[in-house]
């Protein structure tokens, strides 16, 4: 007979979770419970392929508003009541859960970090949870080698660790795909906008190269992007703005019309935009932290700058632009097989996760 696994998971986590349950699914008995929240979710609608247990909580007011508490009670009582589960939690930051999850887990929990190095605008309570659970809890899962061996390289003792590499997100052909036009470069920033991404910097970049040739589109939903960023751009030629939450079926064209994805990060443990590109064979242009450099190979499927150096940006960026099209196209060929090389080593490295579990 197969284990039986209970998942916990959240609508931030959705577009990793229909990729990795299906295939996990193959091996053990998976009911999945997932958190969908009162407005903005990336999936309003929660599906996946296979024969998976799928039990969905709604929050019906704002993230932090006390009234989720009984929601957050009822699923906390649901996990408990299945107790012939093993239970891995992928972690997300919910107050009221968080309570009460750090009050009782059960005793087979493993918990799954996402972002195992905390972003640099996370509040006092996230740092305050992930310290509690890290502290809580014997096994722990991540999706990325590098968090995993920074896990082991801080000597976690008694703790016991595994590693899936993130899958590449998958969201189906283009509708609309444009020729590329010689002499044009589009580049693409994606993502819900947050001060560790840096868009600042790639802003300020696209504004002081000042190309009509070099367009910037960036898309994704910002909490103040009328104080922060709109005050930024004196030009909009060289801007298509799409300041909101961009729906799934948008996102092929999106990335398939771009002629590179631009992560300017200063910090992150995870980008997923950046395995959205690996599955349209998109070259990256990234800052060179270390999880970045793991992914885009210079010169081969993208390049890299001088984190958070204004002048290595715009270097790069001009630098990408007077490749010609022979260039870019061996680029976007070399993109597509090191895409499909990892593609196999991530669904190894499931299988090898299921087997730990």
């Amino acid at each position: 007979m197969k284990d039986k696994i209970l998942f916990l998971t959240s609508d931030e986590w959705w577009d990793t979770n229909i990729t990795v349950y299906p295939i996990i699914q193959n091996y053990i008995s998976l009911k999945v419970i997932v958190l969908s929240y009162s407005k903005n979710n990336k999936y309003p609608q929660k599906k996946i392929d296979g024969n998976i247990d799928l039990i969905e909580y709604k929050l019906k007011y704002r993230k932090r508003d006390p009234r989720n508490l009984v929601t957050a009670f009822k699923i906390w009582c649901k996990i408990l009541s299945l107790s012939d589960h093993k239970f891995v939690y992928e972690y997300f930051f919910d107050i009221y859960l968080n309570m009460f999850m750090s009050i009782k887990m059960p005793k087979e929990s493993i918990i799954t970090f996402h972002n195992y190095v905390l972003h640099s605008d996370a509040n006092i309570f996230e740092k305050i949870y992930r310290k509690i659970f890290l502290n809580k809890v014997n096994r722990f899962h991540f999706y990325s080698l590098d968090q995993y061996h920074l896990f082991n390289k801080e000597k976690n003792i008694g703790k016991e660790a595994s590693y899936t590499l993130m899958p590449i997100k998958d969201y189906g052909p283009p509708v609309n795909e444009q020729d590329k036009i010689t002499g044009e470069t589009h580049l693409l920033f994606f993502g819900i906008i947050r001060d560790y991404k840096n868009l600042k910097l790639l802003i300020k970049a696209i504004q002081e190269i000042n190309n009509p040739l070099i367009k910037l589109t960036i898309a994704g939903y910002s909490n103040d992007w009328n104080e922060k960023y709109l005050p930024l751009i004196q030009d909009n030629r060289c801007f298509n703005l799409l300041i909101r939450f961009i729906d799934n079926e948008e996102i092929p064209d999106l990335f398939s019309n771009a002629d590179y994805l631009v992560l300017p990060y200063t910090d992150t443990t995870q980008s997923g935009p950046l395995f959205i590109a690996y599955n349209y064979s998109l070259p990256i242009i990234a800052s060179d932290i270390p999880i970045f450099k793991t992914y885009v190979n210079n010169g081969l499927n993208g390049f890299v700058f001088e984190n958070n150096n204004l002048q290595s940006l715009k270097q790069t960026i001009l630098f990408s632009h007077a490749q010609n099209m022979e260039s870019r196209l061996k680029m976007i060929e070399n993109a597509k097989t090191i895409s499909n090389e990892y593609t196999i080593k991530s669904n190894d490295s499931i299988h090898k996760f299921v087997s730990w579990i």
